[in-house]
C-alpha cells in the first residue's frame, strides 16, 4: 500500500561558497564516524526551519505557498553561534550548527509554519506521536 504522506523537512539552503565549503568539511570527516556525507545532490547543507508530516495531496499547495513566500521576503543574513558533533549512534553522527535567533529569521520561520501548517491536515510524524504522551502540555500544544 502506497504512503499517503510523508514527513517534509523545509529548509534553507546557504550560498553556494558557503554549501561547498560545507561538503567539503563534510567529506574531510568521512571517515571518522558520520551519519552522512555531505554531497549536494542527495545530502544538502541546510538551515531546518520546519519539519512536518504532510499528505501527498496537499504538496503543490505547500510548495506554491512557499514560493509566495519566498517571493515577498527580503534576503537577510544568519550566523553561527555554535558547532557541535551530534551522536546518531556509539558509532556515528554529524556536525550540528546552532544559528543565532535573529528576528528576521524568527520571523520567517513563523510565517512558514503559519502558512504551511494548515495543509498537515492534523497528522503528525512518527517521532511526535512516538513520544506524545511524555511531552509537557506546552510542546503538545505546539504539536497540534
Amino acid at each position: 500500500m502506497a504512503l499517503k504522506s510523508q514527513p517534509y523537512n523545509i529548509v534553507l539552503i546557504p550560498p553556494k561558497e558557503i554549501s561547498q565549503k560545507a561538503i567539503e568539511i563534510s567529506r574531510s570527516l568521512r571517515n571518522h564516524g558520520v551519519f552522512f556525507t555531505l554531497d549536494g545532490k542527495k545530502c544538502f547543507p541546510h538551515l531546518t526551519l520546519y519539519m512536518a508530516e504532510f499528505p501527498k495531496r496537499n504538496l503543490a499547495k505547500v510548495r506554491e505557498e512557499l514560493k509566495k513566500i519566498s517571493k515577498r521576503v527580503k534576503s537577510f543574513k544568519v550566523r553561527a553561534t555554535k558547532y557541535r558533533h551530534e551522536k546518531y549512534s556509539h558509532e556515528d553522527g554529524w556536525v550540528h550548527v546552532s544559528f543565532k535567533k535573529s528576528t528576521p529569521l524568527l520571523k520567517f520561520q513563523k510565517e512558514i509554519i503559519s502558512k504551511t501548517n494548515k495543509f498537515r491536515n492534523g497528522l503528525l510524524m512518527k517521532n511526535d506521536i512516538a513520544r506524545f504522551d511524555t511531552l509537557p502540555k506546552p510542546f503538545e500544544r505546539n504539536l497540534k
